[in-house]
């Protein structure tokens, strides 16, 4: 008996994530992916006799772009049946050591159907399935789903929401997170050198131990993020918002603070930080140096009255 025969019209189970019943198209819709970001030719590009490699090239076109909307189609299907299953939820019948748990073998199988997907998409399909793993929360800190030494780079994250979500170790070399919302995201010992991050919002995310030397933070609101250990060398923060921010034992050496606000900053035991980079922030105040660094900053208040900066 057939699933129409079985359930007509509306009249199908609903599943705790409503998935069931529904098509590829019906689920990408529910989470907004565009479809043309999924698949830019439909089928085979006009017919043209009078030039025969154009029209072989429409057509390997046209099959690369229907293979890449099988691998994503099937991709989403598998991982809604599997949260359909449970996947992603609390299973309080799950004992933690219990080692053939059925919430363990699901997190398995998507873990590895996720990277087996993102390494055969091409960079806007894979923010495609990043943007699906997000909204279904299944990117969270508590998570089902990391990023671990997968490859990230060249996708353009720019203006996206992934606030929240758990890309710690992940490559983003070079990486477009412009305007992007991380506030709250796990970062770290993510590799984003030379990544921009120009008036991204990492307000309150861990950062710790990340790779962003040479990267562009300018205008970012950094207020409150964790940065201890994390490697900022050569790195432009440039008014930046660190109010409150963590940053002991980071590597400041060489970096851009001009117009930076480092009101109640933890810098002590920072690397490679001096006093010329300090002067160059907007606002110093409560901001915490090491002992040292601190006297050189007394005393260069105190030989410039008029220029005095204000850190108490």
């Amino acid at each position: 008996m057939s699933k129409k025969e079985l359930y007509p019209l509306d009249e199908s189970p609903k599943s705790k994530w409503g998935f069931k019943g529904k098509t590829f198209l019906d689920i990408i819709q529910i989470f907004g992916i565009p479809i043309a970001a999924l698949i830019m030719i439909g089928g085979l590009a006009f017919y043209d006799d009078s030039r025969e490699d154009n029209r072989l090239t429409q057509r390997k076109e046209a099959a690369e772009n229907s293979e890449q909307y099988k691998i994503l189609s099937d991709y989403i299907d598998s991982l809604s049946k599997l949260m359909d299953e449970g996947l992603g939820l609390e299973d309080k019948t799950c004992e933690e050591k219990e080692k053939n748990c059925e919430e363990k073998q699901r997190v398995s199988i998507a873990q590895a159907r996720t990277e087996a997907a993102i390494d055969q998409l091409i960079p806007i399909n894979k923010l495609g399935l990043i943007k699906f793993l997000s909204i279904a929360g299944l990117l969270k800190k508590d998570g089902v789903i990391s990023f671990v030494g997968i490859n990230l780079n060249e996708i353009d994250f720019s203006f996206m929401n992934l606030s929240g979500d758990n890309l710690s170790n992940a490559y983003l070399i070079g990486t477009n997170l412009i305007g992007a919302n991380l506030s709250r995201a796990d970062l770290s010992n993510a590799y984003l050198s030379g990544a921009n991050l120009s008036r991204t919002d990492l307000s309150n995310a861990y950062l710790s131990g990340a790779y962003l030397i040479g990267a562009d933070l300018s205008n970012a609101d950094l207020s409150g993020a964790y940065l201890s250990g994390a490697y900022l060398s050569g790195t432009d923060l440039s008014n930046a918002d660190l109010i409150g921010a963590y940053l002991s034992w980071t590597d400041l050496s060489n970096a851009y603070l001009s117009g930076a606000n480092l009101s109640r900053a933890d810098l002590s035991g920072a690397i490679g930080l001096t006093l010329p980079q300090i002067l160059r922030a907007s606002t110093l105040k409560n901001v915490i140096l090491d002992e040292d660094l601190q006297k050189e900053l007394d005393d260069w208040n105190k030989s410039n009255p008029k220029d005095k900066t204000e850190n108490e």
